[in-house]
């Protein structure tokens, strides 16, 4: 006749199947507890990932937005930088014009120009045909018109013409030369050498 087991021996089994039954809900939970720990660390890997992609891309964005933007900055500067030159340059020109001209006139209320001035016409009068001779009136009335044509020629026609500063108009006979040596004239030329020489200067 089998003898049951005693009650001690009954506790002791069912406390082994608790262990056993606790142990294998232990491990699973560890086991599920890795496999969410690893799940969430390759999301944040790949999230990551993606971060420093995304900002990379951002940077790269807004690095091409401010070189455009410093390019646009540099042209700006530049065009800004050579439009102060130019305006110094015309007002290196224009300062140096407007000395020039008050030196002319000043130059012809002088004995020293209507001298200078016969000597040219006379010079000019036996290298060209000439058939007309502008001037201002007031230099032919200081030279005078019977003078003037004594020196030059008595077929000559000598009219007065609004020469601002000085000097004078040669027109040939045949009509097809004409010699304009007013010192307006010879300013507008000087002062666009003066524009040029001062481009050469100011900008290389």
């Amino acid at each position: 006749m089998s003898q049951e087991p005693s009650l001690e021996s009954q506790i002791e089994a069912f406390k082994k199947m608790v262990d056993k039954i606790f142990d294998e809900a232990k491990s699973k939970a560890l086991s599920t507890l890795n496999e969410a720990a690893e799940k969430v660390a390759s999301i944040l890997a790949e999230s990551e990932r993606f971060s420093i992609t995304r900002c990379q891309e951002i940077l790269s964005t807004y690095r091409e937005k401010a070189e455009i933007e410093s390019r646009k900055e540099i042209s700006r500067a530049e065009v800004e930088a050579r439009m102060n030159l130019l305006n110094l340059r015309e007002s290196y020109v224009e300062r140096a014009f407007k000395e020039a001209r008050s030196k002319l006139i000043s130059y012809c209320d002088t004995e020293e120009y209507l001298s200078d001035l016969l000597a040219n016409l006379k010079k000019l009068s036996n290298t060209v045909p000439v058939g007309e001779i502008l001037m201002r009136e007031k230099d032919i009335k200081k030279i005078g018109l019977d003078n003037l044509k004594k020196i030059l020629g008595k077929d000559l026609q000598i009219k007065s013409y609004p020469i601002e500063i000085g000097g004078f108009i040669i027109v040939s006979a045949d009509k097809k030369i004409l010699l304009d040596r007013t010192f307006e004239s010879i300013l507008s030329g000087e002062r666009n050498m003066l524009r040029s020489r001062a481009a050469s200067i100011l900008f290389g």
